[in-house]
């Protein structure tokens, strides 16, 4: 027989390399569908925020779906029941325009009940590709129609409905004529959370003069203009398309003014006296003016034969931007209407509003009412032609002072990437300011990661006053309002138990099927006509609460949903009364955004988009883009600290894909060398261990810590980070080199062996329970090689398992850490001595150790740990041979004979002296150390083994 037959080299199934197909694909069912029906224990609830129902996956759904899975799996492996039940956002404008191409036709063409028909089509086709491509991230959850959910299923609208209706109740919803956000390119007004801010938008700002009405001036502006004539008013607008709504020009009280004249053109100008010279150039002040003091006067409307109009104070005119004097129109800018409200300037029900535009943008026939001096502006696009007519009817009849081109941050539509404007339209609003005060009393109770995301969504709430919830579409679900003869809105807690009523019974699609007499509640008489609105898709997924019966443990989504789905999911609950959750979550998590390899957006212009589908499956060319499974991207996603934005792409993916091949290595070596679990042998106590086991034992110890914590607090790149170290640094560079020899070369039953084989079970069993939330294909698949036919249930019926505390030893720490000094000046010098070529293997070489004389009183610590332990150093140090000798004992190699020395400082001045010479001793045939005696084969421990095989 060989000498290599009678060792005991590794023997496993478990491949080096997998692929997608055998590596991960035989272990989903077991980790994801069947694993999720498998627990049921103390419920941990995670409320799944729903993505938008168009489109294939992008990296941000990668990124939120594994983070959420990863907390999920680690609660299974604590014992916890998790419910988690996916979700689709399947309303609102994208899929009813897919719908709209698909059919070939507008809107206005087809009959409500074709377009909401075929849009659940593309919605249900939709669903089916996402959820397709969702499980090939490897999630955990049961993925059929009856256990998850979408906003358009008939129970959640009716649920959404009640929501609405407890609202209702509330005193919480009401209908206004009033400015909103208006996308021209959807038709349909937007909440704050559907705006993108733009920041190369350019826009035209002017600088316009308006005549004074000279029989309706304050005193003290008469008493200016009689001293030195008669000013224009100086006014600033980056609006020039609003200016035919104008009803108001606003001062602020406090600001001081100044009457001027243009050294240039002699004009004069009442405008504040800081921003004059950068605007009309050389000045000369005639007289001051507080704004207090021009509050009542009123100018001569542009272009129009209308009554003049007032100068009003407003808090929000502010002296460092424009002239201080600014054109108010309550039909195209929030603030103005509330000012001009607040005045009484608008009328009961808002009719004195000014807003001639319709719902594409475009001027309306009354723009001709309004400037009946300008021809040309009715049918033109406000934000295009509209304002170059403007401008130029300005500058043709006198009143532009000047103009400019300017660059900022304007407001997009989310979905078209069309630039939207400010204009009044009739729509249904949520009172926020109402809410408010419990709003913040109920996110004192939540906890925040990061915990900086708490200003922010308060930041978003304090700044809300109302939310405007209705959408000129008809892919919705419907606002159940009516209207009488006269206009008159009926929407009541009593009209909606009956409509609500009529609609569970044949569905929101029979409010536009039905002749609006089948929705009037008995009692009532007179024609009603049925409102056709939709409710905003934020409305539609802020409900999902009402599908648990207690507040969420956590909620996870992109920090874009502070200003989306955390508000409504609060203000929806909160505003449902005691029929809702109040606070609807007991966490709330955010993470950034998922950016390329050079930090920018991902974007199909820039080429630089990466397909989370692509890293688990590849790309058509497998050499530019491997495929990496779904563990490595879900490694990825665990890797980075999620509460940034984070970037990737090919280098970040090849180390990480490097970092999971490390990992899967090291359990590859503990199963060969356990034999896939058919190993058998008796475990050894931790009393009769070597030091280099209790050091292993107690930095796993630390590592399955370290792990736990890290989970709770959701830092996994933490995890990540110390699972990897030990994996890579502690156990492969370190502990599998000095045990190799122990493994192969000792006999079967030695007990240095079976406590490195007990070691393995403990490290393997650990190892396989920490990367199983991040990893867990490779963790079942570990478990099965490991297990065999013992393997049905998943690694996570097995559960975490807390190693003993007896592990934890500092004591062990501090031994290894002093002779892992002394190992680090051992290694420099076999390497010195493979330099100059002296040596191929460390085994070919002694080391010596040389201590100085010690007395009583004079004993070193690094002694007797070298004393203590002196049996391991040769593994220790990977050599054939230690010698510990006295100074006074020792003969350093004669001339003849190669070494490398050098002293390590023990205490005071007195040093061990280190010698790396070549082994006097023959080479042992079986294990190749060299202590052998030269009339022998196989050294003495090798003879020992043999006589056992």
């Amino acid at each position: 027989m060989a000498y290599k037959d009678t060792l005991y080299l590794p023997k496993t199934k478990f491949p080096l390399w997998t692929t997608r197909d055998n590596g991960e694909l035989p272990y989903v069912a077991k980790t994801t569908d069947d694993l999720y029906k498998w627990q049921a224990r103390d419920p941990f609830v995670l409320q799944d925020g729903p993505p938008y129902a168009n489109g294939s996956l992008h990296m941000g759904h990668a990124l939120n779906k594994i983070l959420k899975d990863t907390i999920l799996r680690f609660q299974v492996l604590n014992g916890r029941r998790v419910q988690h039940v996916p979700g689709w956002d399947c309303h609102g404008l994208p899929i009813e325009n897919k719908a709209l191409g698909e059919l070939g036709a507008k809107a206005h063409e087809l009959e409500p009940h074709v377009i909401r028909a075929e849009a659940r089509k593309v919605a249900l086709r939709e669903v089916t590709s996402q959820r397709n491509e969702m499980r090939q991230f490897g999630l955990m959850a049961n993925w059929s129609d009856e256990t998850t959910y979408r906003t358009m299923d008939h129970a959640y609208e009716i649920r959404q409905l009640r929501a609405f209706q407890e609202m209702v109740k509330c005193g919480l919803i009401s209908r206004h004529y009033r400015p909103v956000h208006w996308s021209p390119s959807s038709r349909t007004a937007l909440a704050e959370a559907e705006l993108e801010y733009n920041d190369k938008h350019k826009s035209t700002a002017v600088y316009v003069a308006f005549n004074l009405d000279l029989d309706a001036l304050t005193p003290k502006l008469g008493e200016l203009v009689t001293a030195h004539g008669v000013p224009r008013l100086l006014v600033w607008t980056t609006t020039p398309w609003t200016l035919p709504s104008n009803m108001a020009i606003a001062v602020h009280n406090d600001l001081e003014y100044a009457l001027l004249r243009r050294t240039e053109t002699q004009d004069l100008y009442l405008l504040l006296q800081s921003k004059a010279e950068p605007i009309i150039g050389e000045i000369e002040v005639l007289a001051t003016i507080h704004g207090k003091d021009l509050v009542g006067t009123r100018y001569r409307p542009l272009f129009s034969a209308r009554p003049s109009q007032p100068l009003i104070h407003s808090p929000h005119v502010k002296a460092d931007k424009g002239t201080g004097l600014v054109h108010s129109a309550a039909g195209h800018a929030q603030d103005d209407y509330l000012v001009m409200q607040a005045l009484g300037m608008l009328g009961a029900r808002g009719e004195n509003i000014l807003s001639p535009v319709g719902p594409d943008g475009h001027f309306t026939a009354e723009v001709k009412q309004l400037w009946s001096d300008v021809d040309g502006l009715e049918g033109e696009f406000v934000l295009g032609k509209g304002t170059a007519l403007i401008v130029h009817a300005l500058q043709e009849r006198g009143h532009l002072v000047k103009s400019e081109k300017f660059t900022h941050s304007y407001p997009y539509d989310w979905r078209t990437k069309q630039p939207t404007i400010v204009t009044a339209t009739s729509q249904w609003f949520a009172n926020i300011d109402d809410l408010k005060e419990r709003a913040f009393a109920a996110l004192d109770k939540v906890q925040f990661v990061p915990a900086g995301s708490e200003t922010r969504l308060r930041s978003f709430i304090r700044e809300r006053s109302e939310w405007c919830i209705s959408r000129q579409r008809t892919w919705g679900v419907p606002i159940p309002a009516l209207f009488d003869s006269e206009g008159n809105a009926l929407l009541t807690p009593e009209s909606l138990e009956h409509i609500i009523g009529v609609l569970e019974k044949h569905g929101t699609g029979y409010w536009w099927d039905a002749p609006a007499s089948e929705f009037v509640p008995p009692g009532l008489s007179g024609e009603y006509t049925k409102s056709r609105d939709t409710m905003d898709v934020w409305f539609d997924s802020g409900t999902a609460w009402t599908a648990l019966g207690a507040p969420a443990a956590v909620v996870l989504e992109g920090s874009d949903q502070h200003r989306g789905w955390f508000q409504s999911l609060l203000l929806t609950s909160l505003g449902a009364g005691d029929k809702g959750l109040g606070v609807p979550y007991k966490k709330v998590v955010t993470h950034g955004f998922v950016l390329d390899a050079q930090g920018r957006k991902m974007a199909k212009s820039l080429g630089n988009v990466i397909s989370p589908l692509t890293i688990v499956n590849g790309g058509p060319d497998l050499k530019k883009d491997p495929a990496y499974g779904a563990d490595c991207l879900r490694l990825w996603a665990a890797s980075v600290d999620f509460g940034r934005d984070m970037s990737i792409g090919p280098k970040v993916l090849a180390n990480t894909a490097e970092a999971h091949r490390k990992l899967r290595n090291c359990a590859r070596f503990m199963l060969a060398n356990l034999n896939d679990g058919a190993e058998t042998f008796d475990p050894v106590p931790r009393s009769q261990m070597g030091l280099a086991e209790r050091y292993l034992m107690h930095e796993i110890y630390g590592v399955q810590k370290e792990a736990h914590e890290a989970y709770l607090s959701l830092n996994f790149p933490k995890v990540v980070t110390s699972l990897v170290n030990f994996c890579n640094v502690t156990l492969s560079a370190f502990y599998f080199n000095i045990t190799k020899d122990t493994l192969y070369a000792d006999s079967a039953d030695a007990q240095p062996r079976r406590a490195a084989l007990t070691v393995f079970e403990h490290v393997l069993r650990t190892i396989t329970a920490v990367i199983a939330p991040i990893l867990p294909h490779l963790a079942e698949e570990i478990h099965a090689t490991w297990q065999g036919p013992h393997s049905d249930l998943s690694v996570f019926a097995r559960g975490w398992q807390p190693l003993s505390d007896e592990w934890d030893d500092p004591e062990v720490e501090q031994d290894m850490d002093a002779l892992m000094e002394l190992r680090s000046l051992v290694m420099g010098l076999l390497e010195n001595a493979r330099a100059e070529k002296l040596l191929k293997s460390s085994l070919e070489a002694h080391v010596d150790l040389v201590a100085p004389e010690m007395t009583q009183g004079n004993q070193s610590e690094l002694l007797n740990l070298l004393e203590k332990h002196f049996d391991e150093l040769d593994s220790l140090f990977i050599v054939s041979r230690v010698n510990l000798i006295d100074k006074a004992d020792y003969e350093p190699p004669s001339n003849g004979q190669w070494s490398f020395t050098k002293a390590l400082p023990m205490q005071g001045d007195l040093d061990l002296e280190v010698y790396v010479r070549p082994s006097p001793d023959g080479k042992c045939n079986r294990c190749w150390k060299f202590t052998v005696e030269s009339s022998k084969e196989i050294c003495e421990r090798c003879e020992q083994s043999l006589q056992n095989v």
